[in-house]
């Protein structure tokens, strides 16, 4: 090992670390108060500097200052379209002079565009399945059984893999609907990965199963018909998120979605609010996003992790192209997953890395990406109706991890979600000729990890030992 790997991976234990200690600061708390310049983000910055209207999230250091500047901005003919109570924010319309004056307010922590954010896959031509993901169901009996994971995507549409008693509860922030539904098809696609059973591809040698297919699905419809979506509308489903994963047993939270990073992780909303959910105890996983290629010349690149993967508590998960094998001999990272360091902060990330180059998971029929697509399609009985689609990308990746978080659970319901994180991390497999800013602690091994999870005692004093022993 080189000397520059050696100290970048004495780097990733210190920012586990502080990722850890994060878990106890409290929603509003900030540790500075930026000054006017910096408490813009650089859209917004521009768009000031520029004299446009922007649609914006602000943060404030308390609900005094979350009023004053609601008064501001509709004494000033601007528009507050919603507030978020975990991250103290407003989401609202406002031109040039107000977003500055808002920035000018003593009470204001931050001014951020309300990015738009969009699914982290891309369309593949040939089918695969994931490394590893049917390890933990087939010789450890489990599947996660009673947990539920939030999958805030473009929907889920029931499937026979997937029926609509196992989609605890849907939710739309987009159109408002009340029955489950995929106009995109990617949150199926997605939710297929975490929960899939299989049952329509039972007669295949290998079907196409999920990681915990006996878990539930929350589906949180943030991502319109076109794969797209507002940082403010993910907001709203991650404050949903923490006033009811209590009542759903939420103990995962998926998001194969994301932004460009416009600003340090501790004034990005999205981030904040993600953050607030690892210090409940909630374990999130987030796409690492699909700018590894550098545009300017074609070749890998630094600094392309999203938003919000790019935060300290975030696991981040990158691909891996396992070459439709389910040894790891030949597996690597395909040069469109995201690298680190991140953005302003230079976090060592992604923290992990999965299986999501050509995987097959379920179809939407009537879903934009069903339609416009079909060479996507992966149908194993000719002539029959097409229930699979094959995607590619840091999309994929995610909800194998979040899959495995919940098999992690489901054999030790008492651990953290850092200590889930470390388990993931300590068992990760490391790829050959791969560095750390490409692939993190290594590719998810699930199978090691829920072994590691059941040994765990998690009420051990400091000190004490706090592995059982494996009689």
């Amino acid at each position: 090992m080189t000397k520059l790997a050696t100290s970048l991976r004495r780097a990733a234990w210190v920012l586990a670390g502080f990722a850890c200690l994060a878990a106890s600061s409290p929603a509003w708390a900030q540790e500075t108060s930026p000054s006017q310049q910096t408490k813009l983000d650089e859209v917004v910055r521009q768009a000031v500097a520029e004299g446009r209207s922007v649609r914006a999230i602000v943060r404030f250091t308390d609900e005094a200052a979350r009023k004053r500047g609601a008064g501001m901005v509709s004494h000033r003919g601007g528009h507050v379209r919603r507030a978020f109570n975990a991250v103290g924010a407003l989401c609202i319309d406002v031109d040039a002079a107000t977003a500055d004056a808002l920035a000018a307010d003593s009470g204001t922590v931050s001014v951020s565009i309300d990015a738009q954010v969009h699914s982290s896959a891309t369309g593949a031509m040939w089918a695969s399945q994931s490394s590893g993901a049917d390890a933990p169901r087939q010789n450890l009996q489990r599947g996660g059984r009673s947990i539920s994971v939030a999958v805030i995507d473009s929907g889920v549409r029931p499937h026979a893999d997937l029926p609509a008693a196992r989609i605890r509860k849907f939710v739309d922030f987009v159109n408002g609907r009340t029955a489950p539904y995929d106009d995109f098809g990617h949150g199926t696609h997605v939710a297929g990965i975490v929960a899939g059973s299989g049952a329509a591809s039972l007669f295949l040698e290998d079907p196409y199963v999920g990681a915990a297919p006996d878990v539930d699905v929350v589906a949180l419809k943030v991502l319109d018909r076109t794969g797209a979506g507002r940082t403010s509308d993910v907001l709203a489903a991650l404050e949903w998120v923490a006033a009811n994963h209590t009542t759903y047993n939420i103990r995962v939270v998926n998001l194969s979605l994301g932004h460009p990073v416009f600003e340090p992780a501790a004034s990005d909303p999205l981030v904040q609010a993600a953050e607030a959910l690892a210090r409940r105890g909630i374990v999130v996983v987030a796409s690492a996003g699909n700018l590894g290629i550098d545009w300017r010349d074609g070749f890998p690149g630094s600094g392309g992790i999203t938003s919000p993967a790019n935060g300290p508590s975030v696991i981040a998960v990158g691909a891996v192209d396992n070459k439709g094998t389910h040894a790891r001999g030949d597996d690597s990272v395909p040069g469109y997953s995201s690298r680190g360091p991140t953005r302003f902060d230079l976090l060592v990330k992604p923290d992990l890395v999965a299986s999501a180059h050509h995987v097959v998971s379920l179809a939407a029929p009537e879903s934009y990406l069903f339609e416009k697509f079909p060479g996507l399609h992966v149908n194993p009985q000719p002539g029959a109706v097409t229930q699979y689609m094959t995607l590619s990308g840091t999309s994929m990746a995610a909800p194998l991890v979040a899959g495995t978080a919940a098999l992690i659970l489901d054999a030790n319901p008492r651990l953290t979600a850092a200590t889930v994180r470390a388990v993931l991390e300590f068992t990760a497999q490391q790829l050959p000729d791969t560095n750390l800013l490409t692939q993190g602690a290594g590719s998810v091994n699930a199978q090691g990890a829920v072994r590691l999870a059941g040994l765990i005692k998690p009420g051990t004093e400091v000190g004490q030992i706090w592995l059982q022993s494996r009689n």
